[in-house]
């Protein structure tokens, strides 16, 4: 009497023997995120701005972005129109596959340019 564990819904493998799924007649494998963008990177203010992700595994990971400490999720390429100072800080590329843990790269958005001074109501006094 052996012992079997289930790896899928229709393959069973006997307790002993330690071979990853095959998903798309290739092993299983957990994602990883190519290193295509630095950990540093310097934009100017007010200009529009992009930053694709790019991640292999199989299964093929979702690709994502996030603000560091935070939850909210956005869209890859990480986009921006008209990057603002606020924006300025770490983002994390995040690469999931179903069966293995997140894979995450960081990334710090230095946002340069002249300051602008907010004077109330609509007045904007840009300083050169």
């Amino acid at each position: 009497n052996s012992s079997k564990r289930c790896i899928g819904k229709a393959t069973m493998l006997p307790e002993e023997d330690t071979a990853l799924p095959v998903i798309n007649n290739e092993p299983a494998r957990r994602p990883t995120i190519q290193a295509t963008f630095p950990k540093k990177l310097i934009v100017g203010a007010g200009k529009d701005f992009s930053l694709f992700c790019e991640a292999d595994g199989n299964p093929a990971p979702r690709v994502r972005w996030r603000r560091q400490n935070t939850t909210l999720y956005l869209d890859n390429p990480l986009t921006f129109k008209e990057l603002d100072y606020v924006e300025e800080g770490t983002y994390e590329c995040v690469a999931s596959s179903y069966g293995f843990p997140d894979v995450t790269r960081e990334v710090f958005i230095n946002v340069q340019g002249r300051p602008v001074v907010r004077l109330g109501g609509s007045s904007t006094l840009a300083v050169r």
